[in-house]
């Protein structure tokens, strides 16, 4: 069983609803220059009487950025640090809560994964929690987990 050693859950979540914050006033501004690109496409095309031209793509790219990065940071994920990698906490809960009935081997971390092996009467198993590091690397609270061998 996992055991957190350093830092908490309530601050990480703080810090990524702060984040999910303030992808939404960008999203919000990135909305406004549109908005502002589409009135003045739409007036000169009626003045100069030419087809109107789409927003440029760059706005649209970055806007699709925007809402897939606040989605990331408003989500019910909790990321957790272990060695190396950083694995989502919540499903990690969940997995274990699963598991009741079932010897459960300590974990062990391979290849940018945390694994569980699990066995219970009739069948074993291996859930793999896969490294998501790179999605949350700018977080600055995120908590410290070992993994516990005497549980």
């Amino acid at each position: 069983m996992l055991a957190i050693v350093e830092g908490s859950i309530e601050k990480v979540k703080a810090e990524m609803k702060q984040i999910a914050k303030w992808k939404a006033d960008e999203i919000k501004s990135v909305k406004s220059q549109i908005k502002f690109w589409k009135e003045t496409e739409k007036k000169a095309a009626k003045e100069e009487k030419r087809k109107e031209n789409a927003y440029p793509n760059e706005l649209g790219e970055k806007l699709g950025a925007l809402e897939i990065a606040k989605e990331k940071y408003s989500s019910a994920v909790v990321p957790v640090r272990i060695g190396d990698i950083v694995i989502n906490y919540t499903v990690y809960l969940k997995a274990f809560s699963k598991l009741k009935g079932c010897r459960v081997y300590p974990e062990e971390i391979h290849d940018k994964e945390l694994v569980i092996n699990y066995t219970d009467d009739t069948a074993n198993g291996k859930i793999h929690l896969y490294d998501i590091s790179k999605i949350y690397s700018e977080l600055n609270s995120m908590p410290i987990a070992e993994i516990n061998h005497n549980a």
